[in-house]
């Protein structure tokens, strides 16, 4: 809207653009959509079921697809003052939802749904591809090991799984323990193992769910090299979707979808089957593009309806330090420490850079902040081990995972 009120030109004189996804694509949720004159110039942008506001004129429509792809309207929109357009937009012939399902996420048959306007045939889902092994392991991530041995000998559980790239394994939740999926792969012809933290996903208001739904489900992920785990909501479309923005990397779109989202407050909140996981990725990605308005209540409401969430810890110590709030940063980051290890990849580098920062005051600074010399103990030690850790993070997964040599 900015652009057009540079232009002089009034509300009555604007026309609107809408574009409202057909009923099984929109099960996957807000979708961003685009507007670009005939020369290719954005010249506005929304989601969809809402009008976007554009001058009168000639536009080419686009919708951005979980994946990152755009999809085009069939036909140049032309738009009137006064009036609101709605555009027609035909989803992919079954050789493009083919590639597109595979892409976004090969292994959920509701988000494929999601994807496309009918349900894929059944003969152009993926094959099962690759097998691994992976155990689980449960203990506390900052822990006082030393090798990867001595972890393991005190957590590693003696139960396998069998992890393919389409059929889903069912983890249940667990807020008593760091819990990592184990891998071992190679790199350099060296012995690597992968451990990767198992989050859930559970409806915040839950209406007439069973009682397994605080759970996630676990995939390979296609194409990965090393086989990297790939997690899904079991109740939640608008949540895989979300995920799929962010491993195609779209930054602009992500946060055109979160905001939309977060920006509801507590009535998002209070929907029914509002996914936990999809309220915490939101977040990140809102961080992440430091738009930080309306952050503090929502993460404030993450972390009353779901107190054992310990992303919302780290999250609230990232906003409130980046707000300028140190003597409220210093305690969140200490609830952090107190807290399981965080979900996101993002949350663990968080941590680490606030630890770095409060570690390195001086004693006359430290004194203005309310914590006690355990504390500061506590937060020296805490960033000792994450500087160790850090250099094995992997940088190209959304959840926390970290590569070890065995």
């Amino acid at each position: 809207m900015s652009e057009m009120a540079a232009n002089g030109l009034a509300t009555d004189e604007l026309g609107a653009i809408l574009w409202t996804p057909q009923k099984k694509l929109a099960e996957a949720g807000d979708l961003p959509v685009k507007v670009r004159t005939e020369s290719g110039t954005l010249v506005g942008s929304g989601i969809s079921g809402q009008p976007i506001a554009v001058p009168p004129g000639k536009y080419r429509v686009a919708v951005v697809m979980p994946n990152g792809h755009e999809l085009c309207a069939t036909q140049v929109t032309h738009v009137q003052a006064g009036h609101t357009t709605m555009p027609r937009i035909v989803l992919p012939d079954e050789a493009t939802r083919t590639e597109m399902v595979s892409r976004a996420n090969p292994v959920a048959l509701q988000m494929t749904e999601s994807l496309t306007s009918y349900a894929l045939a059944s003969d152009a889902v993926p094959p099962a591809g690759r097998r691994i092994e992976a155990r689980k392991w449960c203990g506390e991530w900052l822990g006082e090991w030393e090798t990867p041995q001595q972890a393991m000998a005190s957590g590693l559980q003696e139960d396998a799984l069998v992890l393919t790239e389409t059929e889903q394994v069912m983890l249940p939740a667990d807020d008593a323990h760091d819990r990592f999926l184990i891998t071992r792969h190679e790199r350099d012809g060296h012995a690597i193992l992968r451990f990767t933290i198992v989050p859930h996903d559970e409806c915040i208001v839950c209406v007439g769910d069973q009682a397994q739904a605080r759970l996630i489900l676990a995939t390979i992920r296609q194409d990965s090299e090393p086989p990297a785990i790939k997690y899904a909501s079991s109740i939640s479309p608008e949540t895989n979707a979300l995920l799929n923005f962010v491993d195609a990397g779209v930054l602009g779109e992500m946060q055109t979808v979160s905001s939309a989202f977060i920006n509801q407050g507590a009535s998002a909140m209070m929907q029914a089957r509002v996914s936990l996981l999809r309220g915490m990725t939101g977040a990140y990605v809102m961080l992440r593009a430091n738009s930080l308005d309306g952050m503090e209540d929502w993460l404030r409401q993450l972390g009353e309806m779901a107190p054992a969430l310990p992303d919302a810890h780290t999250l609230k110590a990232e906003l409130l330090a980046r707000m300028g709030r140190h003597p409220e940063a210093v305690l969140a980051l200490r609830d952090a420490m107190n807290a399981l290890c965080p979900w996101f990849r993002a949350g663990v580098s968080y941590l680490l850079e606030r630890l770095k920062l409060y570690t390195d005051l001086d004693e006359e600074t430290r004194t203005t902040l309310e914590l006690t010399p355990d504390d500061w103990a506590e937060f020296a030690r805490a960033r000792k081990r994450l500087e160790r850790l850090a250099p094995m993070l992997v940088v190209s997964q959304i959840f926390t995972t970290f590569d070890i040599p065995e």
